[in-house]
């Protein structure tokens, strides 16, 4: 008895074996699903001693039909986004606004691959354009033409909007080996100017998530397979707006654009489909910006986001 119950105690103890984590398509499913995102700044302006605090977010909902799935486990799927809402929030005297995005309607036959990844796009309806107003969402001081866009990027991950491959609509992105519990893969998300090793030049590099499947997590007294996905930047702007530039600091006033920013994103997965059922992202950042002769920031900005995708109703 007691080798045996030394036995079994030792199965206990072996890692589980390693699985695949691959979405099945099921033809004729309906998935209903509500998309939100928020995200609030807090920006001290030149000659400002407090920062002034404004919220920015994205909503719309969207419909996912199986129309059909392929020998090799591909599913086909019809996309339907009727509006996304862009949300201004009060600031001054101004008060909340609530706009519908031109161009925020999507029609789009689509297909997926087992791994979420988007093989084939039909765009039946004009893309959604969000460029301008995550461009507005950036402090009015920084040089635009050149380190603008990665601000940009950086406030799209933060409402995890954008194009439909890098939302939280088809994600996450799954291994394409099985992989046991506490195993890691990557994906790119964007590309940010980085140095790389000891080196002091900035050359724009893969920003990547670090991918983790943590086995099974019971959410809401449910058990659903549990993944995350994490990132960090840190980078100078600053050094590579000059560098772009061939000047020194001394010639543009620019000493540096300090720019950090963390996100976590937490997936519930259906044990079965492996379709997402709840996923919250959470990220946070600031930026500063320091110009030559001025010891403190000139101008400074705090942020922090909060992104949600819900199943709310799946047929049959």
């Amino acid at each position: 008895m007691v080798v045996l119950s030394s036995v079994i105690a030792g199965l206990a103890m072996q890692p589980a074996a390693p699985i695949e984590l691959q979405r099945k398509f099921v033809k004729g499913e309906n998935l209903s699903y509500s998309f939100a995102s928020l995200v609030t700044t807090e920006v001290k302006q030149p000659g400002v001693n407090t920062f002034l605090p404004r919220d920015y977010g994205f909503e719309y909902d969207f419909t996912v039909k199986v129309t059909g799935v392929d020998e090799n486990g591909y599913g086909v799927l019809r996309y339907d986004r009727p509006k996304t809402v862009f949300i201004t929030g009060e600031y001054a005297d101004q008060r909340e606004s609530r706009v519908a995005e031109q161009g925020g309607n999507l029609k789009l036959e689509l297909k997926v691959s087992p791994i979420n990844e988007l093989i084939e796009i039909k765009d039946l309806a004009a893309k959604p354009k969000t460029t301008k107003m995550l461009r507005a969402m950036a402090p009015q001081g920084y040089t635009d033409a050149i380190g603008g866009q990665f601000l940009a990027d950086i406030f799209r991950m933060t409402l995890m909007v954008g194009s439909l491959d890098s939302s939280l609509d088809f994600a996450p992105k799954l291994p394409v080996l099985p992989v046991a519990v506490g195993k890691t893969w990557k994906k790119t998300v964007s590309f940010q100017p980085q140095t790389t090793g000891n080196s002091k030049q900035q050359t724009v590099q893969r920003l990547d998530y670090t991918f983790t499947y943590h086995g099974v997590k019971t959410r809401n007294n449910v058990p659903y397979r549990y993944v995350t996905a994490e990132l960090k930047l840190e980078t100078d702007l600053g050094a590579y707006i000059n560098q772009q530039m061939g000047a020194k600091p001394e010639q543009t006033g620019i000493r540096g654009l300090k720019t950090k920013f963390d996100q976590k994103i937490d997936f519930y997965l259906d044990q079965k489909t492996l379709r997402t059922v709840y996923a919250e992202a959470n990220s946070k950042g600031s930026t500063q910006l320091e110009v030559v002769g001025q010891t403190a920031p000139l101008e400074e900005q705090r942020f922090t986001g909060r992104s949600t995708l819900r199943l709310v109703k799946a047929t049959p």
